[in-house]
């Protein structure tokens, strides 16, 4: 099940009301469309429908998509079964045990760009330098 938090009145959450108030007057907006899945829900780090759904909700008549980035990860996730805390992980490693591991591949990474172009935003990527060189090559 995808979840999508439409309107929230906790602070230092930015929801549609702030995002209608400030397009106007800023450039562009890096929207965090990654770290979906915890610890407690194991899973993708960016499902396509919840990254729809999240440019979507902020901007349903595209008016601003312009200035929305979308938040891409070249990071991946390790879970353990032991129920503890997810970590991000940018290469291999072998900590024994059973994981679920969620890491982006060059088709997640291209089904993302492609989904940009669709919903007319640009994209962002969570700090230069993480994943694998090669990653780039779809740029």
């Amino acid at each position: 099940m995808l979840e999508i938090l439409i309107w929230t009145n906790q602070p230092g959450m930015f929801a549609k009301r702030e995002f209608d108030q400030l397009a106007s007057a800023i450039d562009s907006f890096s929207l965090m469309t990654y770290d979906y899945s915890t610890p407690q829900r194991p899973g993708p780090n960016s499902p396509l429908p919840w990254v729809r759904a999240c440019v979507q909700v902020l901007d349903p008549d595209s008016k601003w998509r312009n200035k929305i980035l979308l938040g891409l990860n070249f990071y991946g996730m390790d879970y353990s079964a032991l129920g503890a805390s997810g970590q991000p992980i940018l290469g291999s490693r072998n900590k024994g045990g059973k994981h679920a591991v969620f890491y982006p591949t060059l088709k997640s990474i291209q089904l993302r760009l492609e989904l940009a172009k669709e919903l007319g935003t640009g994209i962002s990527i969570w700090e230069l330098g993480q994943g694998l060189d090669y990653f780039y090559d779809l740029l």
